[in-house]
């Protein structure tokens, strides 16, 4: 009886370790080929850290096939580094790459070049991944060298998991791509070290493939059966000792010629590997020559895909203006109507203001002065330029008939200018005008002159009806839009076209300091803190700035966040917060001491947000918009409340809270 040589059984270990394996760098470089430049000096520093980089201009050979050497490089990096930029989220074949990354569980490091957050598509797979992850931000004004140390930090944390994890990866794949052969397999000292890296990384980032599990449980059943054949092996041999003692010695025999034919077939095997070795160096030789035969048609090709790449990124770029400028031109249409609609309104408003003349003419004796008022008023409005003053200061000496009169040209004025003005924001300024005066004029309130006035038109009124002469607050160059008291009515500030803002005297009028220069446009909305010591503003420069209100010199720098007009500005209660409201469609909250955005922009209004405010105990905060709806926040988590509060038919250009913060109310075109 004889036993025959199994294949594949082996009792020693194999000779290979795992960190032999080739083609592993620290790092594998996703990029657009726009952004080379920036690219090869990330590469130079990386080199120069000693941290192996893999990019595809360096280690694609002429002659392979460039996707499947994109997926060896991809298998052989411990971290994959995506470089964001307009150009390479938009860029297909850089989309494949973050998916074969993601599908094989690699560490994704996003490195910010240029802005392109707008761009990406959370429905898209490889856009969310990018999106989950922080980003290291490498633009031009943020410091290389502090950036550049947060991701040599990034790739070297917990190094030896990622390291394995690359090692067993290319391993489970040089397996699948053998048909799953089990002389691929682990065995021994590395079987054990796969086992114990799988379960310590349970938790680890970034976790184990499936095809890893996969392999690494094939390799211990294999192994397994190896004990077990190995084991009954040597239990035969003891069987047939025991059994066969009276023929030891021709057993004896029998094994030394066994011997001496192993040592023959030893020795035709190695002479068999020296041949096979001296073919594969001729084999070797042979392809050198063809790869340098085939390596200018390699090299054109590889030129032909750069620039189809280069064509698909352009298109889609051209599809992108071309869809912007076609909104565009539909935000042009829709406000031209609301113009035009806002210009009949302004005509219905100077005809009751013609009534109302008529109605003052029989009650006082002198309605020929007023008239005669009046039509100077209208010819000065005629020559005044389309930003012209919206208050009259030549009536203020005129008896009380003769003021109302005057009011009533002003209301005729700024419907003038609303109809010649094309810019819908400035046609609501007229308007505004006209009906806070009508509406006033026509109750015939009594007026005192206290803290709680806060706009131009009651101010004016006031005045008008009380016939008592007030001081009057000058210094802007230009329109005033906003006006606020500090919390103890001793000081007033203003902000105006003139891009400034003004403190002044609430008892004697009078400017206090010079004017707050920031802005670079105009000024809409101003606004103290509680405690008095600081004002913030909001400007067509779509930024917003905070103030020292006993100085005038701006605190910090400007708060960027929003992509339009700044409209309306507010406080919270606690003077720790910021809301704002633009006409990109968002409010904002910032932190009133860093003057840092918090969180992201509350998204939900279809149109411009004209006005915002908290409530009482900062908790909520109400905004209202030109889409004609109000909506309701929560302060702290920035999320809607509820659905939009419907029920008016224009634009909502004011909002406030009552003080017990149950109720709310708001002003609107209609």
């Amino acid at each position: 009886m004889s036993l025959k040589p199994i294949d594949d059984l082996c009792v020693s270990d194999w000779v290979v370790g795992m960190a032999e394996l080739v083609n592993q760098s620290d790092v594998f470089i996703s990029y657009s080929r726009v952004d080379k430049s920036f690219v090869e000096g990330l590469h130079q520093a990386l080199e120069t850290a000693d941290r192996e980089t893999w990019v595809d201009w360096a280690d694609i050979e002429p002659t392979e096939d460039w996707r499947s050497a994109i997926q060896t490089g991809i298998d052989g990096a411990y971290n994959f580094v995506f470089v964001l930029s307009p150009d390479s989220v938009m860029s297909e074949v850089c989309q494949w790459e973050i998916n074969y990354a993601l599908e094989n569980n690699k560490r994704l490091v996003p490195v910010m070049y240029r802005d392109c957050a707008s761009l990406l598509d959370k429905q898209n797979k490889a856009h969310a991944a990018l999106d989950r992850h922080n980003w290291l931000w490498f633009q031009d004004a943020d410091n290389f060298d502090a950036s550049f140390a947060s991701l040599v930090s990034a790739i070297d944390t917990d190094l030896a998991h990622v390291q394995q994890h690359t090692r067993l990866l290319q391993r489970a794949k040089e397996w699948e791509q053998a048909e799953r052969n089990r002389s691929g397999l682990l065995r021994g000292h590395n079987l054990a070290e796969a086992e114990q890296w799988l379960a310590l990384g349970a938790n680890k980032e970034p976790r184990a493939t499936t095809l890893q599990g996969e392999y690494i449980a094939a390799s211990r059943k294999s192994e397994r059966g190896r004990k077990r054949l190995l084991a009954a092996g040597a239990g035969g041999v003891a069987m047939l000792s025991l059994g066969a003692a009276a023929g030891l010695f021709t057993l004896l025999e029998r094994a030394q010629k066994s011997e001496a034919a192993t040592k023959v077939a030893l020795e035709k095997s190695e002479a068999s590997e020296a041949r096979a070795k001296e073919n594969e160096s001729k084999a070797q030789a042979e392809q050198q020559i063809a790869q340098r035969q085939r390596k200018r048609a390699e090299e054109s090709e590889a030129e032909t895909k750069a620039a189809l790449e280069k064509s698909e990124e352009n298109a889609a770029i051209a599809q992108r203006q071309r869809k912007r400028a076609e909104d565009a031109l539909q935000a042009a249409q829709v406000s031209e109507q609301r113009a035009k609609q806002q210009e009949q309104v302004a005509r219905r408003q100077q005809r009751r203001a013609e009534q109302q003349t008529q109605i003052a003419q029989q009650r006082k004796q002198q309605a020929e002065t007023a008239r005669r008022a009046e039509a100077t008023q209208r010819q000065r409005a005629e020559q005044q330029t389309l930003i012209a003053q919206t208050q009259t200061r030549e009536a203020k000496r005129q008896t009380v008939f003769a003021e109302q009169q005057t009011a009533i040209a002003e209301i005729r004025e700024g419907a003038a200018r609303a109809k010649n003005w094309a810019n819908t924001s400035n046609a609501a300024v007229g308007l505004t005008l006209a009906m806070a005066i009508t509406d006033r004029s026509q109750r015939g309130q009594p007026a005192v002159y206290t803290p709680t006035i806060t706009t131009a038109t009651d101010a004016l009124l006031l005045s008008l009806q009380t016939s008592q002469e007030r001081n009057q607050l000058k210094g802007h160059s230009n329109s005033v839009f906003s006006v606020a008291f500090s919390p103890d009515g001793k000081r007033i500030v203003s902000g105006s076209w003139d891009k400034t803002l003004r403190l002044w005297d609430a008892q004697t009028g009078q400017p206090i300091g010079q004017p707050l220069k920031g802005h670079s446009n105009y000024v809409w909305s101003v606004a103290f803190s509680p405690d008095g010591k600081r004002i913030v503003s909001g400007s067509w420069d779509n930024t917003l700035r905070l103030w020292d209100a006993q100085t005038g010199q701006p605190i910090g720098q400007p708060l960027k966040g929003h992509s339009n007009a700044v409209w309306s500005v507010a406080f919270s209660p606690d003077g720790k917060r910021i809301v704002s409201g633009s006409w990109d469609q968002t409010p904002r909250l910032w932190d009133a001491q860093t003057g840092q955005p918090i969180g992201q922009p509350l998204k939900g209004h279809l149109n411009a947000v004209l006005s915002v405010a908290f409530s009482p105990d900062g908790k909520r905060i109400v905004s209202g918009s030109w889409d004609q709806t109000l909506r309701l926040w929560d302060a702290q988590t920035g999320q809607p409340i509820g659905q939009p509060l419907k029920g008016h038919s224009n634009a909502v250009w004011s909002v406030a809270f009552s003080p017990d913060g149950k109720r709310i109310v708001s002003g609107s075109w209609d």
